[in-house]
């Protein structure tokens, strides 16, 4: 049985003490700039991926859509049609995108953590505007 009291953690027999634990952060030097992040995002493409990451040479390059199962099939159209919407994001995202909230197996399934990167991208590249949008339409 877990138990968290006072800034401690007992799991059976095992305790991790984090009173003294500080939050981590990010350095602020980290610039975000479009060229920078597409040459990233190219070399990213080039590593062999499996999963979710199958879509980032699509994403990146148009490159086709690698055959998959059912589900990478239904992950990568909700993921253009995401980028897609990225692109123009005037209107309400389409109900498609909504179809990434769940899939996948585990703790946080691929398709949350796949909204959740988006959202994320959206803040550290200076557009809280269009995360605030996505994330209202997605949290009901």
């Amino acid at each position: 049985m877990a138990r968290w009291q006072s800034g401690r953690l007992s799991l059976g027999d095992i305790e991790l003490d984090a009173t003294t634990a500080q939050p981590w952060q990010p350095s602020p030097s980290v610039s975000w700039k479009a060229p920078t992040l597409k040459r990233g995002l190219v070399r990213l493409a080039a590593i062999p991926a499996r999963g979710l990451g199958l879509a980032i040479a699509t994403l990146v390059a148009g490159a086709p859509l690698p055959a998959g199962d059912r589900f990478q099939n239904a992950a990568f159209v909700s993921l253009l049609t995401l980028a897609s919407w990225l692109r123009a994001p005037d209107a309400e995202p389409p109900a498609t995108i909504a179809t990434l909230i769940g899939l996948g197996s585990g703790l946080t399934p691929a398709g949350d953590d796949a909204l959740g990167g988006a959202l994320i991208a959206l803040r550290v590249s200076g557009r809280p505007e269009i995360a605030d949008h996505l994330a209202g339409w997605l949290l009901p």
